[in-house]
């Protein structure tokens, strides 16, 4: 895997704060133990917090997966192994996680496993870097972003969930990553650019229609829609430090949601649209907080050693 991918893939900015050694938890993948107390339990950005949270997290010395209750009071280990496990997402079912791992290889590669930590399957087999995979909305079909036709520059990607009818969406000369997928299947929102100095883009799935949606100075990523399909979030740098913010589909009505002396990643929304979670820098390492989706009613979702990330909300009924 290209070094750059990696770190991007991960979402860990400050190189420093990478690959704590801390001991492991003990807990086996997929048996259900409980790290008591996550974060506050107090009142959060919603008054009625359900389903469950993946999330990406270092504790251990590699980036694994781990499940928290939506008000962050218990915490799960999903995955443990010598490998990375990063860029998490659930299907609309809430049943199955795909994401993607280091665990045969060093490139990335796609796998899903059952919400409870069982039973992973490798989705993609080869040489390139496959990551950033999430759902259509029938359960049946994914997105995601890969190199496997261009040497380390990713493009955008659909295919089935067996591995077949492997689509390319895009074709620039820049790095296409981070995609997300609208609630009706029908458009996709990317990243294009470098790590730095990328905008985000909305093109249809079958490749029509390529629009630009930014143009800011400094980087903007990570983008997420709403249920709804009306408004997206993301994180952006232009003002010099990544903050969260919306924006409606076709790119107006730009709002910044945090504005904060550190830094802030990855936000998504909750099944109802009425609350985000990101990765903030505020506190030791980087945590997962919960907001309004108007900014308000800040909180702690949990607090974890070593740095946690890529926070994605299962439906209600998982």
């Amino acid at each position: 895997m290209k070094r750059w991918q990696f770190f991007n893939d991960i979402v860990l900015i400050v190189l420093g704060a990478m690959f704590f050694t801390g001991c492991g938890s003990g807990l086996q993948p997929g048996i259900g133990g409980l790290w008591g107390s996550g974060g506050s339990g107090g009142s959060g950005a919603s008054s009625a917090l359900t389903g469950q949270i993946v999330f990406v997290n270092s504790s251990t010395g590699r980036y694994q997966l781990y499940l928290t209750s939506a008000d962050g009071k218990t915490v799960r280990r999903l995955t443990e192994g010598d490998w990375h496990d990063y860029r998490p997402a659930f299907s609309p079912d809430g049943k199955k996680i795909v994401f993607a791992s280091t665990r045969d290889s060093n490139s990335g590669q796609l796998y899903t496993i059952n919400a409870d930590g069982s039973n992973p399957t490798r989705l993609t087999n080869g040489a390139w870097s496959d990551s950033g995979p999430s759902f259509f909305a029938n359960g049946k079909k994914i997105v995601f972003e890969s190199t496997r036709d261009t040497g380390d520059v990713p493009q955008i990607y659909t295919m089935n969930m067996d591995g077949s009818e492997v689509m390319r969406i895009t074709f620039g000369t820049q790095r296409d990553f981070n995609p997300a997928l609208s609630p009706d299947g029908k458009v996709i929102i990317f990243a294009r650019g470098e790590e730095e100095a990328a905008q985000l883009y909305a093109i249809h799935t079958d490749g029509t229609g390529l629009t630009a949606l930014t143009s800011s100075v400094g980087a903007n990523k990570n983008p997420s829609f709403s249920p709804d399909g009306k408004a997206i979030v993301f994180e952006s740098s232009r003002t010099g430090n990544y903050q969260i913010y919306a924006m409606g589909t076709d790119g107006a009505g730009v709002k910044r949601l945090t504005n904060d002396a550190w830094p802030d990643y990855n936000p998504s929304f909750s099944p109802d649209g009425k609350t985000l979670i990101f990765m903030s820098g505020r506190s030791e390492g980087f945590q997962l907080y919960r907001m309004a989706t108007d900014g308000s009613n800040l909180a702690l979702l949990v607090t974890f050693p070593g740095n946690s990330s890529d926070p994605r909300w299962s439906v209600p009924s998982l």
